[in-house]
């Protein structure tokens, strides 16, 4: 039984490498990766098992890491670069499929071989949304559109220069740290 664990913990593991990355050089360099691995295993685990969208694990994350002294929006950011490079890595695997389907298939299933193409196509244009909203804000964006449809979000005004902090974050990331992300990123698609 012990047995059927080993495969998920590599493969959890080189996950865990893949989320340090997106913290770039120096956040987390003084916490033992088996601290950081505790602190990934804790908020998967929420991740998985509460109903939350994937984002309460997350926030226990942030909290974990708050104690370990790194900033909560050095954290949050790599939340949503973790979450990014996770969904450029999987659009990756998962359009990898239809790209070599479309590739393998003989000429005569051409219509086949064409919604192939489109759906790995697809798959490459939503992550390049996602870092097109990245650009001009994350955070700023979705609130901006949440404002459009007539809310007022009293609560979030006051946060509003935190909330640019930690776009702006994300953003020099990108950036500043770009070996780190392309690392990240080939490490979830090697997971």
């Amino acid at each position: 039984m012990f047995v059927a664990l080993i495969p998920y913990a590599i493969v959890f593991t080189i996950d865990c490498v893949g989320w340090r990355f997106t913290f770039g050089p120096t956040a987390l360099k003084d916490i033992p990766f088996r601290v950081v691995w505790s602190i990934h295993l804790i908020g998967e685990a929420i991740n998985n098992v509460i109903p939350s969208m994937y984002v309460g694990g997350e926030v226990v994350k942030v909290g974990l890491l708050k104690r370990h002294g790194v900033p909560v929006v050095t954290s949050a950011s790599a939340a949503v670069r973790s979450k990014t490079a996770q969904s450029v890595a999987r659009s990756t695997f998962i359009a990898m499929g239809p790209a070599m389907a479309a590739v393998a298939l003989p000429t005569e299933y051409i219509e086949i071989k064409w919604a192939f193409a489109a759906i790995a196509l697809l798959a490459f244009t939503c992550v390049a949304l996602l870092f097109r909203i990245q650009h001009h804000g994350l955070c700023s964006t979705l609130i901006s559109w949440v404002r459009r449809m007539g809310f007022r979000l009293k609560a979030i005004e006051p946060k509003e220069e935190k909330i640019r902090q930690l776009d702006d974050e994300i953003y020099v990331f990108y950036n500043r740290d770009k070996k780190y992300f392309r690392w990240c990123t080939l490490t979830y698609l090697a997971g």
